[in-house]
């Protein structure tokens, strides 16, 4: 089954695109909001670590790899430094950490050092 890449937009939920540019990539990513919690524990959690990653996701997602989306140079140029980019989803309809990521949205400062918020879209 193929998924748009385009991302939700309703008021239900949100998506989010990050890179993870820590030295210690194999510890969960820890968002600070109400609560810490952990980003590999929403509903969907893509985890991609190379340019040829990316191309396989554009192309599972959109049915091709030459979709570009809208922050495809950042994407690219966080991959090319070695980052592993996360792309994940968050509704209101799943687990309480997902309602309060919809209502608030995510900040750079809700996150650990090394880790920033590339793209961010949906919510209320």
């Amino acid at each position: 089954m193929k998924r748009k890449v385009g991302f939700v937009t309703n008021s239900s939920s949100v998506s989010f695109i990050i890179s993870d540019g820590r030295k210690e990539k194999d510890m969960p990513i820890g968002v600070r909001v109400t609560t810490v919690f952990a980003v590999e524990d929403l509903d969907y959690v893509r985890k991609i670590t190379s340019l040829e990653g990316y191309e396989k996701f554009l192309d599972e997602w959109c049915g091709y790899s030459d979709y570009e989306h809208p922050n495809d140079k950042e994407i690219r140029a966080e991959l090319e430094k070695g980052n592993t980019v996360i792309v994940f989803e968050a509704s209101t309809s799943s687990s309480s950490e997902e309602r309060v990521l919809c209502n608030t949205g995510i900040r750079d400062d809700q996150l650990p050092e090394g880790v920033t918020v590339i793209f961010g879209e949906g919510g209320y």
